[in-house]
């Protein structure tokens, strides 16, 4: 980082002050870092406004998405879906039982194995999962396609999927997941 870089957001003026208070945490990959989560809560903000249009949180649009994944029927078992959405058990009931008293879910019996009953999206949950989606895309492609050109949204990626792998690397390695 230059010393007479100016910084035109909060997370740059944040780190401007770090740079004269405490000069060895200041970064640019803390600098890069900060803007990475920012971005994450401004789009997390984004959708959640537009899913509120809908009645779903965040959680429900990720497990309704992940049901309308699947192949038609559009079914698939509690641990499956736990293992799509990196979520507890415990954590999926209370949405699961929300989803189904709206009629967006159902559960089926499962005649080979009572304790366990799969989870299958409705033609209702479909329908709001479906439009959610136009417009959760729409407000997103709008926002990158707008402030980038297709080859540096390819190039985004690319850099983005590369600090992934490494930071899962890394992760792996010592014994986090």
């Amino acid at each position: 980082m230059a010393k007479d870089e100016k910084y035109d957001d909060a997370i740059g003026a944040v780190v401007a002050r770090m740079r004269e208070n405490w000069p060895l945490a200041a970064s640019h990959d803390l600098l890069l870092t900060m803007h990475l989560h920012r971005l994450q809560a401004l789009m997390l903000e984004n959708g959640r406004m537009l899913l509120s249009n809908y009645n779903l949180g965040l959680s429900e649009f990720e497990v309704l998405s992940a049901l309308r994944c699947q192949p038609d029927p559009w079914i698939v078992t509690p641990g499956a879906l736990c293992d799509i959405l990196l979520m507890s058990s415990g954590g999926l009931t209370k949405l699961l039982k929300g989803l189904e008293d709206r009629g967006l879910i159902d559960r089926p019996v499962n005649f080979k194995n009572r304790r366990s009953k799969p989870i299958r999206l409705t033609e209702k949950g479909r329908e709001i999962v479906e439009a959610a989606m136009v417009d959760v895309k729409t407000k997103h492609q709008s926002i990158f396609s707008q402030t980038l050109d297709e080859a540096s949204r390819e190039q985004l990626d690319a850099h983005l999927r590369k600090l992934i792998q490494e930071a899962e690397r890394r992760n792996q390695a010592i014994g986090q997941k």
